[in-house]
Protein backbone atom coordinates (compact mmCIF):
# COMPACT_ATOMS: atom_id res chain seq x y z
CA UNK A 1 0.00 0.00 0.00
CA UNK A 2 1.16 3.45 -0.61
CA UNK A 3 1.35 5.51 2.32
CA UNK A 4 -2.35 4.55 3.62
CA UNK A 5 -2.02 2.93 7.13
CA UNK A 6 -3.56 -0.61 7.04
CA UNK A 7 -6.77 -0.34 8.98
CA UNK A 8 -7.36 -2.05 11.75
CA UNK A 9 -10.31 -2.16 14.30
CA UNK A 10 -12.52 -4.23 16.45
CA UNK A 11 -15.84 -4.40 18.91
CA UNK A 12 -16.60 -2.66 21.90
CA UNK A 13 -15.85 -6.34 23.95
CA UNK A 14 -13.03 -6.65 21.78
CA UNK A 15 -13.67 -10.64 21.12
CA UNK A 16 -13.42 -9.77 17.47
CA UNK A 17 -10.56 -7.54 15.63
CA UNK A 18 -10.18 -6.99 12.09
CA UNK A 19 -7.38 -5.78 9.72
CA UNK A 20 -7.62 -4.12 6.07
CA UNK A 21 -4.79 -4.23 3.67
CA UNK A 22 -6.55 -2.40 0.67
CA UNK A 23 -7.18 0.90 -0.03
CA UNK A 24 -10.38 2.29 0.83
CA UNK A 25 -12.83 3.26 -2.17
CA UNK A 26 -14.54 6.19 -0.49
CA UNK A 27 -16.38 6.89 2.75
CA UNK A 28 -19.98 7.03 2.76
CA UNK A 29 -22.11 8.31 5.19
CA UNK A 30 -26.13 6.24 4.22
CA UNK A 31 -29.21 7.73 5.94
CA UNK A 32 -31.39 5.11 4.80
CA UNK A 33 -34.07 3.59 7.31
CA UNK A 34 -32.70 0.13 7.68
CA UNK A 35 -29.02 1.68 8.22
CA UNK A 36 -30.91 4.10 11.01
CA UNK A 37 -32.45 1.11 12.28
CA UNK A 38 -29.09 -1.19 12.02
CA UNK A 39 -26.70 1.20 13.70
CA UNK A 40 -28.87 2.84 16.48
CA UNK A 41 -28.46 6.18 15.06
CA UNK A 42 -29.45 8.71 12.07
CA UNK A 43 -26.80 7.40 9.81
CA UNK A 44 -24.27 5.07 9.60
CA UNK A 45 -20.40 5.83 7.97
CA UNK A 46 -18.96 3.22 6.04
CA UNK A 47 -15.48 2.55 4.65
CA UNK A 48 -15.86 0.90 1.52
CA UNK A 49 -13.21 -1.18 0.66
CA UNK A 50 -12.81 -4.74 -1.13
CA UNK A 51 -14.13 -7.68 0.33
CA UNK A 52 -11.18 -9.75 -0.11
CA UNK A 53 -8.85 -7.35 1.95
CA UNK A 54 -10.92 -7.74 4.85
CA UNK A 55 -9.64 -10.54 7.39
CA UNK A 56 -11.09 -11.42 10.81
CA UNK A 57 -10.67 -12.97 14.13
CA UNK A 58 -13.26 -14.28 16.60
CA UNK A 59 -17.11 -15.29 15.93
CA UNK A 60 -18.94 -12.72 13.82
CA UNK A 61 -22.88 -13.02 13.55
CA UNK A 62 -24.86 -12.23 10.72
CA UNK A 63 -27.94 -10.78 9.61
CA UNK A 64 -29.13 -11.29 6.18
CA UNK A 65 -31.75 -9.03 4.06
CA UNK A 66 -32.88 -10.72 0.91
CA UNK A 67 -33.43 -7.99 -1.52
CA UNK A 68 -31.82 -5.21 0.43
CA UNK A 69 -32.72 -1.88 -0.50
CA UNK A 70 -31.20 -1.88 -4.20
CA UNK A 71 -32.35 -5.23 -4.83
CA UNK A 72 -29.43 -6.73 -3.93
CA UNK A 73 -28.77 -9.18 -0.45
CA UNK A 74 -27.45 -7.09 2.09
CA UNK A 75 -25.60 -9.51 4.72
CA UNK A 76 -24.67 -7.19 8.07
CA UNK A 77 -22.17 -8.48 10.65
CA UNK A 78 -21.89 -8.15 14.04
CA UNK A 79 -20.60 -8.92 17.36
CA UNK A 80 -22.91 -11.65 18.71
CA UNK A 81 -21.84 -10.73 22.46
CA UNK A 82 -21.53 -7.17 22.50
CA UNK A 83 -23.60 -6.24 19.39
CA UNK A 84 -20.86 -3.88 18.33
CA UNK A 85 -22.11 -3.29 14.15
CA UNK A 86 -18.53 -4.11 12.38
CA UNK A 87 -19.61 -4.50 8.26
CA UNK A 88 -22.11 -4.20 5.78
CA UNK A 89 -21.51 -6.65 2.27
CA UNK A 90 -23.94 -6.25 -0.55
CA UNK A 91 -23.68 -8.77 -2.38
CA UNK A 92 -22.47 -8.88 -5.60
CA UNK A 93 -20.45 -5.49 -5.36
CA UNK A 94 -17.46 -6.93 -4.44
CA UNK A 95 -17.85 -4.51 -1.73
CA UNK A 96 -17.91 -4.39 2.01
CA UNK A 97 -18.27 -1.12 4.33
CA UNK A 98 -16.17 -1.27 7.57
CA UNK A 99 -18.15 0.61 9.92
CA UNK A 100 -16.04 3.90 10.62
CA UNK A 101 -16.85 3.58 14.62
CA UNK A 102 -15.59 0.30 14.81
CA UNK A 103 -11.76 1.77 13.79
CA UNK A 104 -8.86 1.86 15.68
CA UNK A 105 -8.09 5.70 13.87
CA UNK A 106 -10.93 7.13 12.07
CA UNK A 107 -9.54 10.40 12.55
CA UNK A 108 -8.44 10.89 8.61
CA UNK A 109 -11.84 9.94 7.30
CA UNK A 110 -13.57 11.98 4.72
CA UNK A 111 -17.18 11.03 3.39
CA UNK A 112 -17.30 11.45 -0.46
CA UNK A 113 -20.79 11.60 -0.67
CA UNK A 114 -23.87 10.87 1.72
CA UNK A 115 -26.60 8.01 0.02
CA UNK A 116 -30.34 7.29 0.66
CA UNK A 117 -30.81 11.24 1.44
CA UNK A 118 -34.50 10.88 0.54
CA UNK A 119 -34.67 9.07 3.58
CA UNK A 120 -32.43 11.39 6.07
CA UNK A 121 -33.75 12.65 9.09
CA UNK A 122 -34.89 15.96 8.30
CA UNK A 123 -33.29 18.18 10.80
CA UNK A 124 -29.87 15.85 10.52
CA UNK A 125 -27.11 18.34 8.91
CA UNK A 126 -24.73 16.90 6.62
CA UNK A 127 -21.12 17.62 5.93
CA UNK A 128 -20.54 20.85 3.46
CA UNK A 129 -19.73 20.03 -0.23
CA UNK A 130 -20.56 16.22 -0.02
CA UNK A 131 -22.59 14.88 -3.15
CA UNK A 132 -26.17 14.02 -1.80
CA UNK A 133 -27.75 10.91 -3.35
CA UNK A 134 -31.29 10.57 -2.54
CA UNK A 135 -30.86 6.44 -3.73
CA UNK A 136 -27.78 4.21 -3.40
CA UNK A 137 -24.11 4.89 -4.69
CA UNK A 138 -25.13 4.05 -8.54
Amino acid sequence: MSDQKMLMGGCLCKQIRYTCDAEPIGTYVCCCHRCQRWSGSVFFVGVSVPADSVRSEGKLAKHSEAGGTTGRQVNRHFCPDCGSSLFVEIETTGRIYIMAGTLDDSSNLKPIRAIFCDERQPWLPLPEGIPQRAGPPG
